[in-house]
């Protein structure tokens, strides 16, 4: 199961319309974002077996595992299941894979049955996780779709699960850059499946990370800077 770039530029104008479609009915019906996405991502158009951010898979995995400093893991809002391959391919020892649908946690469990992953249905605003369970906490294009309370949840949730670090692949924020800030979020709010991309684009995801005394540790910006792989890293108790 390879990446199909081609499909998707392809299949581009249809997902556009489809995407717009979705808005436009949850905005109409006044469903809540968890509707919202399970409408989007269980539409046959969206539903095959490529994976657009493929290339940047390692980069995410290769941060969470900090050269063998981080061993076990736990990714939230899985989807796919794409990123949990590829965590466990980096050499984490325990690997547990989490999302809110049910349906993603069942093909993934079917699809990736000889990998030694553990697949769990799991709500981010509400981790059924020990405080510091995990040395390192992932989070792929999983953000950028909540609405800002359930974010501030779920920042949370990651940093009190997390013992060590907490990677993010998401949208770049613009939290003061006001101009380029509303440009970008409005491109993303017509491009994007997410009913909430201004607010996080808006939002500074930082500052929500340092008051759980997490510090961002790395950046690597990607798409010419649109999409951002962050490290943050908790803060020694001394400091």
């Amino acid at each position: 199961m390879k990446s199909n770039n081609l499909l998707w530029i392809l299949k581009f104008p249809l997902v556009l319309a489809k995407t717009f479609y979705h808005k436009l009915i949850t905005k109409l019906y006044k469903c809540n974002y968890e509707q919202h996405i399970k409408a989007v991502y269980f539409d046959p158009l969206f539903t095959d077996n490529s994976d657009k951010f493929a290339k940047y898979r390692k980069t995410v995995s290769e941060l969470a595992w900090d050269k063998g400093k981080n061993k076990t893991v736990l990714e939230v809002a899985t989807g796919a299941g794409w990123q949990a391959v590829s965590l466990k391919e980096a050499g984490f020892s325990k690997v547990i894979a989490s999302d809110l649908e049910k349906r993603r946690i069942d093909y993934c469990q079917k699809n990736f049955k000889d990998f030694d992953i553990e697949w769990k249905v799991a709500n981010l605003s509400h981790l059924p996780f020990r405080d510091g369970e995990f040395d390192v906490c992932v989070i792929s294009a999983g953000l950028h779709d909540l609405p800002r309370e359930v974010l501030i949840k779920g920042v949370g949730e990651l940093t009190r699960v997390a013992s060590r670090d907490v990677v993010t692949f998401e949208p770049s924020n613009f939290p003061r850059r006001f101009i380029w800030g509303n440009l970008y979020s409005m491109l993303g709010s017509i491009l994007d499946e997410s009913t909430h991309f201004r607010d996080f684009v808006m939002t500074d995801l930082d500052a929500l990370f340092k008051k759980h005394t997490f510090e961002l540790n790395q950046t690597i910006a990607i798409w010419h800077g649109l999409l951002t792989i962050k490290r943050y890293r908790k803060r020694p108790h001394n400091l």
